[in-house]
């Protein structure tokens, strides 16, 4: 679960979480999702709610690591972080739009994206109106060990 509603995930290329792809998928009912893996780096985490018509979606990247962040039904130029524009950060870079998404690099630290997200649904009427929370998910944290010459418990 916290692979895919959280979006944690290892990217084959830097094993043991040196590289972290973050993107998570929003939806299913669920309203906000927690959820945080320790690392040989340290905690990575990815957390994010729906309310309001806006996804806040909360990041921590641990030090000498660097993390690829997609942000889900985002557009880039609606898109912040800690309340700022993404232009001109020096801590954000590569920032662009992806189909419906927005991707980009980020280095060891905490983040906090803001956009623009509809959710929608249909009620009992079979009108599509925004849903209320309906669940949500928390993951508290879970071991990742990695060690030289095995993945994922298998021997090279």
């Amino acid at each position: 679960m916290y692979r895919v509603v959280a979006g944690l995930e290892i990217d084959e290329r830097a094993p043991g979480y040196k590289h972290i792809l973050i993107q998570p998928l929003p939806g299913g009912g669920l309203t906000h999702a927690d959820a945080s893996v320790e690392s040989m780096y340290g905690r990575v985490a990815s957390g994010w709610e729906i309310a309001d018509g806006k996804i806040t979606m909360r990041i921590d990247v641990p030090a000498n690591t660097t993390a690829t962040v997609r942000l889900p039904k985002a557009k880039l130029e609606e898109v912040s972080e800690g309340g700022k524009p993404l232009a001109g950060r020096a801590d954000i870079s590569g920032a662009r739009q992806a189909g419906d998404a927005v991707v980009l690099d980020v280095g060891s630290g905490k983040y906090a994206f803001v956009s623009g997200f509809a959710v929608e649904g249909k009620n009992r009427s079979g009108d599509y109106a925004r849903l209320t929370q309906v669940s949500s998910l928390k993951i508290r944290s879970i071991k990742s060990h990695f060690s030289p010459g095995r993945a994922s418990g298998r021997a090279f």
